[in-house]
């Protein structure tokens, strides 16, 4: 066994807290919108076109956003491994234990991370399209 990358004790505090928060805001937001239903289907209808746009860029930002933002993430973690020449590479705060993999191993889990990235980033991309492309079929002219 190689050398070991030591667990960071306050990342899985963290992670607790952003996902408990999470959590938080979707019981919130889930809460807010049963209770918003009927004004929210009146104020739609005022001027259907318009406002349809408007909730599907919302929806497109939505679904689409994290998924970008993830892809972001691997694009740089593959390049920072990629320039390190090692995974985790210095700095990287660790769940676990980690053993250190470095040398051709390295550069394959960097290409890897990079090409999950672009599939990613791809991926979100044509979602996008795909839903702006539904809101102009779905519309009356």
């Amino acid at each position: 066994m190689g050398n070991i990358q030591r667990a960071d004790p306050t990342i899985r505090r963290t992670v607790f807290v952003v996902l408990g928060a999470g959590v938080a805001i979707a019981a919130a937001i889930l809460l807010v919108a049963s209770r918003f239903r009927g004004p929210f289907e009146a104020w739609l209808v005022q001027d259907l076109r318009s406002r349809t746009i408007v909730v599907f860029a919302a929806l497109t930002v939505i679904s689409a956003g994290p998924v970008l933002g993830l892809a972001g993430y691997l694009l740089r973690l593959g390049q920072r491994v990629a320039t390190t020449g090692r995974y985790p590479p210095p700095g990287l705060r660790v769940l676990n234990d980690t053993e250190i993999v470095d040398g051709l191993q390295a550069a394959r889990l960097s290409r890897a991370m990079k090409v999950f990235g672009s599939v990613l980033a791809t991926a979100a991309l044509v979602l996008a399209a795909f839903l702006w492309r539904l809101v102009f079929v779905l519309l009356p002219e």
